[in-house]
């Protein structure tokens, strides 16, 4: 299925209109570039939202895969970010799950995924969170 005018596709399955079960989205985005790019979930859907088993391939190269609910990374993950650094670990609400008083991940993490770049609240996760880190340097 495709929207038109919104650059979003779906292909799987189905139930009363709306996506549950095994399938996925792709959402295109608009740039300056002449190659397409675009994010993309591949995984288990209920009742119209990602929430299961799944990995979201983000359009600057980072990747997560893991456990969602409700549109949320949510549960144990493995986020590998654009430059190949790799978080291991949990997730909840839509960030990296750290010990009381660390940092706030989410922000740092989504300012990875668009940048490419990490943030030094990203750089200190393997001390403020419960999961391993694995940085990238070339």
């Amino acid at each position: 299925m495709e929207w038109a005018g919104t650059g979003e596709s779906y292909t799987g399955e189905w139930d009363m209109g709306i996506q549950n079960g095994e399938g996925t989205q792709t959402w295109y985005i608009n740039t300056n570039s002449q190659l397409p790019q675009k994010n993309e979930y591949k995984g288990q859907w209920v009742k119209g939202k990602r929430e299961g088993y799944g990995s979201f391939s983000y359009a600057s190269g980072a990747r997560y895969e893991g456990e969602w609910i409700e549109n949320q990374k949510h549960g144990y993950g493995k986020f590998i970010f654009k430059d190949g650094s790799i978080f291991s670990g949990n997730f909840a609400n839509d960030s990296i799950v750290g010990r009381p008083g660390s940092p706030d991940m989410g922000k740092a993490m989504r300012s990875a995924i668009v940048t490419g770049r990490i943030s030094s609240p990203v750089q200190n996760v393997a001390k403020t969170s419960q999961g391993s880190f694995q940085l990238n340097i070339t």
